[in-house]
């Protein structure tokens, strides 16, 4: 890296959006961007492909405050941006913000969020009680021990201590912000903005083969896949031609065995598991051949799945807890309840033709080159 002013300074983990979060930055910001990686071996990155501009750090070198306060001070950084947030992040950046005054802005996830509610607001995620992630006393005990003994701070106040520091929670889902703003009393404006590298390209992939349901997007307790379950087997998904499609390639490993295994004692070889990370091309493809998806998500999740399975033509059904479906609806797309509308094997018919076009010009109408250079060009304050 050279040693001209870098404005934005970025932290990240090792994840499937961090090279397209990088492009997309750098596309609009060049020469403007740091990207700061945390990762708990730096030498073997699963997702991401540095490049020059980004710097590695190791999660467990305590020397990585003094590193990003050096690097911030040598190229005057202005804005700091926080791809998700998680405790480490958030130590981090209150050791930015004790001796800068630089702007915060949140590219928000989702379970950065959720996931905090849920632990320390009861907010309801999971259908089943044993889905809960649960880490033994002992291991938050001493993680938060050590935080307190090298941050002077447990993990869950520093993100806390973080929230209230944002300036700008930057989103898609307006949703979400008003959650954010309801249980904490915070400073932030909403900006607008999204990863458009993660929708893909489903415009050039067309497939007139729709033989799957979609049974989630990832192996994350928070998709209940066995509620879906229970709903699916009161319909003859042979007898209407689907196959179960299950991805669970990512999230927890424990629970995509004990969804593996449900799904296999019910529908046996005609269930098809995704177990392998696969590339963005291939996974499309796959979407291109799903007739309808179930989400059995209480939150907003998934939403890059389920946009381009909208825009593919797929009948989506999404939970009534979810407030993406209330910006769906609010917003014109065809879209639907599995409380409400997923009763026999009729609601599972393909969308028509009309329907089908509908969601594509919904889907054009928000998620274009025009719009994300507009979300862009609004997204930094001067």
């Amino acid at each position: 890296m050279d040693n001209h002013i870098r404005k934005n300074i970025h932290f990240l983990h090792d994840d499937k959006f961090t090279d397209g979060a990088i492009e997309q930055f750098d596309s609009y910001f060049p020469g403007q961007n740091l990207y700061i990686i945390f990762a708990s071996d730096i030498s073997r990155l699963r997702y991401t492909h540095p490049n020059t501009n980004c710097l590695i750090l190791n999660l467990r070198n305590r020397k990585n405050t003094e590193k990003i306060l050096a690097t911030i001070t040598q190229y005057s950084c202005t804005n700091l941006f926080i791809h998700y947030i998680d405790s480490y992040k958030a130590v981090m950046a209150l050791s930015v913000l004790t001796k800068y005054d630089i702007k915060v802005y949140w590219i928000f996830y989702g379970g950065d969020l959720y996931g905090y509610l849920q632990k320390h607001k009861d907010y309801p995620l999971f259908d089943r009680e044993e889905d809960q992630p649960r880490k033994p006393l002992g291991a938050n005990l001493i993680k938060s021990l050590k935080y307190l003994i090298w941050f002077g701070v447990t993990p869950d106040h520093a993100i806390q201590k973080l929230f209230l520091k944002i300036n700008y929670f930057c989103f898609w889902n307006e949703n979400d912000f008003y959650l954010f703003k309801d249980n904490f009393e915070v400073k932030a404006a909403f900006k607008s903005f999204i990863y458009y590298k993660a929708l893909g390209v489903a415009s050039e992939i067309t497939n007139t083969e729709r033989k799957y349901i979609l049974i989630n997007h990832s192996a994350s307790p928070t998709g209940n896949h066995l509620t879906l379950l229970t709903t699916l087997r009161n319909i003859d998904l042979k007898k209407i031609g689907l196959t179960p499609l299950l991805p669970l390639s990512y999230g927890d490993m424990e629970y995509a065995h004990n969804v593996s295994t449900a799904f296999q004692q019910n529908y046996g070889d005609s269930v098809e598991i995704m177990k392998e990370f696969v590339s963005i091309e291939t996974y499309q493809y796959k979407l291109s051949q799903v007739r309808c998806a179930v989400f059995g998500m209480r939150r907003q999740e998934a939403a890059g799945n389920i946009f381009q399975l909208l825009n593919m033509g797929a009948r989506v059904f999404l939970r009534n807890e979810n407030n993406l479906l209330k910006w769906l609806k609010d917003r014109d797309f065809i879209i639907f309840s599995i409380e409400n509308d997923l009763k026999s094997e009729e609601n599972l018919d393909q969308l028509n033709d009309d329907e089908i076009a509908h969601n594509r010009a919904c889907y054009q109408r928000y998620f274009n080159l025009s719009a994300y250079n507009h979300m862009m060009e609004h997204l930094i304050e001067t």
